[in-house]
């Protein structure tokens, strides 16, 4: 199988089940933001971090298509793991306190681009491959 077809996939159906997550409890995943902002837990933040840096690496790294097609789009999902990555384990408070706001005023618009870009990885994935 092509990496680029595995990724699609992969990241589909992720980004799928997450937007189910964000949209079924919405209220428990903007109180657990709250209350990682609000608490000390820098080490779970740090961790979570450290996850997004891995997987976003070895995404840049295994698939560097840089294409205005959707397998660029895999290759710029890992760019934005990375730094996703990178600024929870560089300034882990920083970047809750940033996200909470965002995430309050605009969990459905980012649930439907989520669902939009889980939809199309999906297609590239199962059906045009």
């Amino acid at each position: 199988m092509d990496l680029s077809i595995f990724l699609a996939r992969v990241l589909g159906l992720y980004l799928l089940a997450a937007v189910i997550e964000l949209q079924l409890r919405h209220k428990d995943v903007e109180k657990a933001i709250k209350e990682l902002a609000t608490s000390n837990a820098n080490s779970m933040i740090i961790v979570r971090g450290s996850y997004s840096l891995l997987v976003g690496l070895m995404i840049v790294l295994s698939h560097p298509a840089y294409t205005q097609s959707w397998e660029g789009l895999i290759t710029l999902a890992g760019y934005l793991l990375v730094l996703r990555g990178v600024l929870g384990v560089l300034c882990p408070n920083y970047l809750f306190k940033k996200i909470l706001p965002v995430y309050h005023r605009r969990a459905r618009l980012m649930g439907l681009l989520l669902l939009a870009l889980s939809a199309y990885f999906i297609y590239q994935g199962f059906w045009v491959a």
